[in-house]
């Protein structure tokens, strides 16, 4: 893999040769059990029908269901169970905003959550699954339907290298979710069919009420996975000595205390359980990546260990 000029940039090339890490990935269906009445299958679109499970018969279970083989063994009826598979569309949110511009170790932010994104859209096009985006920072977000095949990926790509690299037009910009993000999350409902995976990639800078109810709405009908992205710097300070940091604007200098490392770290930590308290009680999925660490790996770890 040929290397970048810098940490703060990303390009097209770099993300196409992702699609061999992506293939280690896991982006499974959530299993839908049912003992399925009717005449015919599902009309939806999709891989058919697949035997999956025999339990003890239930009243208003379909009698052409009895798996009779198994109800003369035990003399007790048993129904078969299928599974539905079905073409799930995968929508990709990244945020682009202002404090995803930032680094001490690895890369920026930004363009760790730029492969983490690339990753995802590989691993969900190998899946057979449609694969769109929702990109946004303050000013501005951009929707990209589902696609398949690889030119749709490859469109991806290129909007995902636009956001990426596009300097930051307003250094007094607040950090974090603000009204202007607030609106493509609630786009976020709209975008995505019931039944889709919907990965949101961000810091979380702010996790606010309104960020909160906005994702509450995808999380009722969608499965949600919230992957965090921070540099190394956010979780811990030393405590003493004075740090020289990369932003948006540039360089800056920052005096460290004992009071400000230990408050540093209790914010952080604060702001972390708030965000997997709020995933487990939505059965949203919560995965977490530094920049400096191989986004690759630490996916296939977290996504391992994702209920299915």
């Amino acid at each position: 893999m040929s290397k970048r000029p810098t940490p703060t940039q990303i390009e097209v090339s770099e993300l196409v040769a992702l699609r061999q890490s992506a293939q280690q990935l896991r982006l499974k269906h959530r299993r839908v059990r049912a003992a399925h009445n009717g005449g015919h299958l599902s009309r939806l679109r999709g891989r058919g029908m697949e035997f999956d499970d025999v339990r003890a018969y239930q009243a208003g279970d379909d009698v052409r269901h009895i798996d009779w083989g198994i109800t003369a063994r035990t003399g007790e009826p048993h129904t078969k169970l299928y599974r539905e598979e079905r073409e799930r569309p995968v929508l990709i949110a990244c945020d682009f905003s202002a404090d995803m511009q930032f680094a001490t170790r690895g890369d920026f932010k930004s363009v760790c959550a730029t492969r983490i994104a690339a990753l995802l859209a590989w691993a969900a096009h190998l899946n057979g699954d449609r694969v769109g985006a929702l990109l946004f920072d303050e000013h501005q977000h951009l929707a990209l339907k589902p696609q398949r095949g690889d030119s749709g990926v490859l469109h991806l790509f290129n909007k995902f290298k636009d956001f990426c690299n596009k300097p930051n037009a307003n250094s007094q910009v607040k950090t974090g979710f603000n009204n202007h993000q607030i609106q493509p999350l609630d786009r976020l409902r709209r975008l995505a069919p019931t039944g889709s995976l919907v990965c949101l990639i961000s810091d979380f800078s702010r996790f606010d009420r309104s960020v909160q109810k906005s994702l509450q709405a995808v999380a009722r009908h969608c499965e949600l996975i919230l992957i965090q992205v921070n540099d190394p710097i956010e979780a811990a300070i030393p405590e003493r000595g004075r740090l020289k940091l990369l932003g948006p604007d540039g360089p800056f200098t920052l005096n460290c205390t004992p009071a400000l490392a230990d408050a540093h770290q209790r914010q952080f930590e604060a702001r972390q359980e708030a965000l997997q308290s709020w995933a487990r009680q939505y059965r949203a999925h919560y995965a977490h990546c530094f920049t400096h660490e191989d986004a690759a790996e630490r996916l296939r770890q977290q996504l391992e260990v994702r209920r299915l």
